[in-house]
């Protein structure tokens, strides 16, 4: 009964993550599925609602044809949609139904590209997997795709790579990040996630280095500083103090690239030294069984780890989300309150941004685990984490605390829209007010 789920909704599939990243690139989705995928991401997993919006489809293939591979009526309905919407893109979307046929949706990206001239993509969802995984197999697809090679280095451009609309929340929280950069002399050369263009991503190569949001953008990052050595940092300002860590890191990232640039003396594709330096950072993600995580808590860019840190037996707060953005926040706590923090995430779990203590969750189990044997005095986390919070007579002889504190931190890909008029704003200044509330 392990993975038993009682007291959280289901969260966000991979497909509705991949529809996410497309939403402002003029984008023909077509969701191969029934119609079930794309009504759920319509209702309960895109916030935006903008004049323009995206013309996402359902194919709604009749079963006898899908079953029996009766191509005709697919492609008919193919061409109709693209003549009628006139994209930029065609993005061929995965459901649990593609993953069952194993339906190639490779060969109907090509075919498309090959009919009418317009660039396409498959991107190997398969509804059972998270939002981030999703995101992160349409941002590395969009990389490959369209990053072919560099010009010429632009100082002062970072590419901000992982502005998922389920993560960050709001046009709000995107504009606050951007306004951020601006304001340390930086630059946005391309964008994936929120924002996002082809006509910018086309630049990519040239920026001086990624900043990356979440870790669903980790996958598009490495292949940029692989191929083109672009390195990156994986961090948020969340906090002044955050901006000015964040600030630093990308001043001293930057003086590494210019040089790499100078040395390569090249505009071809080249793997750039960094990477091998950052080989730990490199590997895929995983997420963990283990209860903890024995990993080395490493600089966000992957460069060098730092001294194995022991977890701290007096830990008194545990953030849960998106990790990325889960240990920005963490400095600010531990600055403000002078206590250390935990990290914990169900979603994807990178060994090379974790410290000792922090655990992956892969149930509702895990997590009720976590709590009774630290016993914390705080939670941040999605008002849904409320339900773990209540006491109960068989929990009289366990470390779990009551009451515990629950600051609030909605995340979209846990409870939809149910709070997202409580989502704060924790960019820059504005996150060092987070802890004032109480729930």
């Amino acid at each position: 009964m392990k993975k038993l789920w009682t007291r959280l909704t289901p969260f966000t599939s991979d497909t509705s993550g991949a529809l996410g990243t497309l939403y402002d690139l003029n984008a023909l989705g077509m969701v191969h599925d029934p119609n079930g995928c794309l009504s759920h991401y319509m209702a309960h997993d895109e916030f935006r609602r903008d004049a323009k919006a995206p013309y996402y489809v359902s194919i709604a293939q009749n079963q006898m044809d899908m079953i029996l591979g009766n191509e005709v009526p697919l492609y008919r309905g193919f061409r109709q949609l693209i003549q009628a919407s006139s994209p930029s893109l065609i993005a061929m979307v995965g459901t649990p139904v593609t993953a069952l046929l194993s339906s190639d949706l490779e060969r109907y990206a090509k075919d498309m590209e090959r009919e009418f001239g317009i660039p396409a993509i498959a991107i190997h969802t398969t509804g059972e997997k998270l939002y981030d995984a999703g995101a992160a197999l349409a941002y590395l697809g969009l990389c490959r795709r369209f990053v072919h090679g560099r010009n010429e280095l632009r100082p002062k451009h970072l590419n901000l790579i992982g502005t998922t609309s389920l993560d960050l929340g709001s046009r709000e929280t995107h504009a606050a990040l951007e306004r951020e950069i601006h304001g340390w002399g930086w630059n946005v050369q391309a964008r994936l996630g929120m924002g996002s263009s082809l006509e910018g991503l086309a630049g990519a190569a040239d920026a001086a280095l990624s900043l990356v949001v979440s870790v669903s953008g980790l996958p598009a990052a490495r292949y940029l500083q692989e191929h083109f050595g672009v390195p990156y940092l994986a961090d948020l300002p969340v906090g002044q103090c955050g901006s000015a860590r964040v600030q630093d890191k990308l001043a001293a990232l930057a003086s590494t690239r210019e040089t790499d640039w100078q040395l390569s003396g090249s505009t071809e594709d080249i793997t750039d030294a960094a990477a091998l330096v950052a080989e730990a950072a490199t590997k895929p993600a995983t997420r963990t069984k283990s209860p903890d995580t024995d990993a080395v808590h490493a600089e966000a860019n992957g460069s060098k780890a730092s001294s194995l840190r022991q977890h701290p037996a007096s830990s008194s707060t545990l953030i849960i989300g998106e990790q990325v953005s889960a240990n920005a926040l963490r400095d600010l706590v531990e600055q403000q309150t002078g206590e250390p923090a935990d990290v914990a995430t169900f979603f994807t779990f990178e060994a090379s941004l974790s410290r000792m203590g922090d655990r992956a969750l892969d149930g509702e189990a895990a997590l009720e685990d976590l709590l009774d044997e630290r016993g914390y005095k705080r939670i941040i986390g999605d008002p849904l984490f409320s339900r773990f919070l209540v006491k109960h007579e068989q929990d009289k002889d366990k470390l779990r605390q009551f009451p515990v504190e629950h600051i609030f931190l909605p995340h979209m890909a846990i409870s939809g829209q149910l709070y997202a008029s409580q989502l704060p704003l924790l960019i820059g200044a504005d996150g060092e007010k987070l802890l004032l509330q109480t729930e």
